[in-house]
């Protein structure tokens, strides 16, 4: 009986540590109630990373698509700052990996079936994986932060047009996990 409730006590005290340092926080779905907070967000995107060692993906592109986003954005309103001091939040993204291939990889193993068509279709895919944190720019602390990961298959994309379609869906799945409406705790 004493261990169990030794045991209850260790839970107990892990759950009021885990939730009591922001760790909870920080594992939030989305950024929506940090946002509603506000009328307007001042935003810093600084410059993209590229560690994918690809060097044809365009990471001034990727930026300024990632600001163009925010401004588009109807349910919220954003403002642009160049500097950290100005800005409310900070948007870092390194993309950490690119791969295009003529052959569609087999990505989906439904049944022998499925992978039988899926391998005789000779659909061109790309695939482009960053890491996005999202820090607040007063107190440095670190408010979201996940890895994001585009896929596109289609049998007439080039390998030139991918690099353009994987930016700009990068950015889309972006802002889809930082606004989408699930619930905390869920992802």
């Amino acid at each position: 009986m004493r261990s169990l409730r030794g045991l209850l006590s260790f839970f107990v005290a892990g759950v009021v540590l885990f939730y009591s340092t922001g760790t909870y926080a920080r594992r939030e779905a989305n950024m929506i109630e940090f946002f509603e907070k506000r009328y307007i967000t001042k935003v810093c995107v600084e410059e993209v990373t590229n560690s994918s060692g690809d060097r044809a993906i365009d990471t001034a592109v990727v930026k300024g698509n990632i600001e163009q986003a925010l401004l588009d954005r109807k349910s919220h309103r954003f403002e642009i700052v160049e500097t950290e001091a100005e800005a409310d939040i900070v948007v870092k993204m390194d993309i950490t990996e690119y791969f295009f291939t003529t052959e569609d990889p087999v990505d989906m193993i439904v049944s022998p079936l499925a992978i039988a068509i899926d391998k005789m279709k000779k659909d061109h895919y790309a695939r482009m994986q960053a890491r996005v944190t999202v820090v607040d720019a007063k107190t440095g602390r670190e408010l979201w932060k996940r890895s994001i990961k585009s896929t596109i298959t289609d049998a007439t994309m080039s390998e030139e047009e991918s690099y353009e379609r994987s930016q700009e869906r990068i950015v889309k799945i972006l802002v889809r996990r930082l606004f989408s409406k699930k619930r905390r705790g869920r992802r």
